[in-house]
């Protein structure tokens, strides 16, 4: 199912581990995350900055998902994400 979405939203600021994040990364879909320490450490470095949003910010959340689908509708390749930078289980 991720495959054919546009974007992959995760509104939790209480995750302990992200895994439909996961899921959604690999499957090469974007993804807007609220800027809480678990995916700021995860994903700060495979997705763009502006991909996060202040946590409990609604205007900056929308902010957030306009970016990325903004991008998806241009197939601006930015926001898409880096696979290679992901952290592994062991890191």
């Amino acid at each position: 199912m991720y495959a054919v979405a546009d974007l992959f939203v995760c509104p939790s600021l209480t995750e302990t581990f992200g895994q439909t994040v996961n899921e959604a990364l690999a499957s090469q879909v974007r993804v807007a995350l609220p800027n809480v320490p678990v995916f700021a450490e995860a994903y700060g470095d495979a997705i763009p900055k502006d991909a996060f949003w202040k946590p409990l910010c609604q205007s900056d959340m929308a902010r957030s998902i306009s970016e990325q689908l903004g991008r998806q509708s241009r197939n601006d390749p930015t926001g898409l994400p880096d696979l290679d930078k992901l952290k592994s289980w062991e890191d």
